[in-house]
């Protein structure tokens, strides 16, 4: 990968307004505009005022991605479909190139499970493959590709232009196919833009790379380009995603006992108002077992922020041995002058003192519930944004969250256009498995029904 557009090191921005006195871009409409995101954009178009339904959106990359022009789309969203439940939220991480997103998309893509991403970075065709590979392996989320807009550098260099229009034109085309993903052209249209109203590069810029107010409205308008419904495309290539078995007709209580087979790596139980007001909770099975001992049904949150900088510390936390829910402390002990070499000690709240490592080696705690590769420590990014070595004493901490309940207790049904549902099983192996619900005490169960999760790539 060429790097002409790093580092990209830019804070996340505040929310503000953009201008919208400048020209609207003149897009060539592709008709195939929005296949690929037809299970969203059915979500928001078929919201009412008595059914909102549920869509959250996410939005990825590094700090182009961070800039003030994804608010703009979240605006664009929310006034579109009012009557949709809808979160779009940013976590993007500033400087983090494809090769290092790899590594922290295990936190912040995979457990959130979207179900739309909205996702753009710098990086090598390899590392950006395997990004968007595992979030169609991991999740039902639909994936939105922006290709990148020229930069100042580009403009300069022909090697580096052509590398990024094959990257634009090629890789991220065939890419799309491969995946089912949808690609916004945000680069050929830029050029037209740019020809259109008689601009230079630098005229949508702040630095050579990172967008202006100008060059926000415009990638606010290019992203809001294929967010569009169309019930005219087929819907065999969304609606196998997901499932749902309503109680009563593909699911029934026998004796207090729901059971189901299903194929999936997610679960979902959908509560509704109680009738009897006399509420009885339920027993999960998942293939036999209480989803507490499925090793794969926890996930680490993202680690604490390196210091004097904004990168999580650690950028992908790993385990051997069944996790706790708990939170984790690392402490560093000793640091050498140039910073480049430390040691620490490890604790969980629930574990306790579990071990002492260094960041050249690899680091396995005592419990096997913490392991971080070398190559996962952050720490040469935060020293050389602030041109000092990490203190002694300094701390990183992380969590431990359940994608799972042992026990399912409908969540009370506050208002009924919105959907209550709590996550039963999340992580699992994306297969078949079978499902069982068994009633605790007398009473009444408020399901109204399961909503399983099958991801399109094995």
């Amino acid at each position: 990968m060429l790097l002409t557009l790093l580092p990209l090191l830019l804070m996340p921005n505040t929310p503000q307004t953009l201008k919208t006195e400048y020209p609207a871009p003149k897009i060539t409409l592709n008709p195939a505009r929005g296949k690929n995101l037809q299970r969203t954009m059915t979500l928001l178009e078929t919201s009412t005022p008595q059914k909102r339904n549920r869509v959250r959106v996410l939005v990825y990359g590094q700090s182009i991605t961070e800039q003030k022009w994804w608010h703009e789309v979240a605006e664009f969203l929310k006034k579109s479909y009012p009557n949709a439940d809808l979160t779009v939220e940013n976590r993007a991480i500033g400087g983090f190139s494809a090769n290092l997103l790899k590594r922290t998309a295990y936190a912040d893509l995979y457990a959130y499970y979207p179900d739309l991403v909205i996702f753009h970075d710098y990086g090598g065709d390899d590392d950006y493959t395997e990004i968007v590979t595992e979030l169609r392996k991991r999740t039902t989320a639909e994936i939105l590709l922006l290709t990148d807009h020229l930069a100042t550098g580009q403009q300069n260099d022909p090697h580096a232009a052509e590398w990024h229009d094959k990257h634009a034109h090629e890789f991220m085309p065939s890419l799309a196919a491969k995946t089912g993903a949808e690609v916004a052209d945000i680069r050929e249209n830029w050029r037209n833009y740019l020809k259109d109203n008689n601009l230079k590069v630098d005229q949508l810029l702040t630095d050579g790379v990172h967008l202006n107010d100008y060059g926000c409205f415009l990638m606010a308008r290019l992203v809001e380009n294929p967010l569009v419904y169309n019930p005219q495309f087929p819907k065999s290539s969304w609606q196998s995603l997901t499932k749902e078995f309503r109680v009563g007709k593909e699911a029934r209580w026998k004796n207090g006992h729901l059971k189901i087979e299903f194929e999936g790596n997610r679960v979902l139980a959908l509560s509704r108002p109680s009738k009897s007001g006399k509420i009885a909770t339920a027993k999960v099975l998942i293939d036999g077992k209480s989803p507490s001992e499925i090793s794969d049904l926890y996930t680490f949150t993202r680690v604490s922020t390196a210091y004097s900088s904004w990168f999580p510390g650690i950028m992908h936390v790993q385990h051997e041995k069944p996790l706790l829910i708990e939170d984790w402390t690392l402490k560093v002990t000793s640091v050498n002058d140039a910073g480049t070499e430390f040691k620490f000690e490890v604790t969980g709240s629930k574990t306790g003192v579990d071990g002492v490592g260094d960041n050249k080696t690899r680091f396995v705690s005592k419990s096997g519930r913490v392991v971080i590769l070398p190559e996962d420590w952050s720490i040469d990014f935060a020293r050389d944004v602030s041109k000092k070595p990490m203190p002694a004493g300094f701390e990183f901490k992380w969590g431990v969250l359940p994608l799972f309940v042992d026990e399912y207790a409908a969540p009370p049904v506050t208002d009924p256009s919105r959907e209550a549902s709590v996550v039963l099983a999340q992580g699992l192996s994306n297969g078949k498995h079978t499902l069982e619900l068994i009633q605790v005490r007398e009473g009444e169960v408020p399901l109204a029904g399961i909503r399983v999760y099958t991801p399109p790539l094995k």
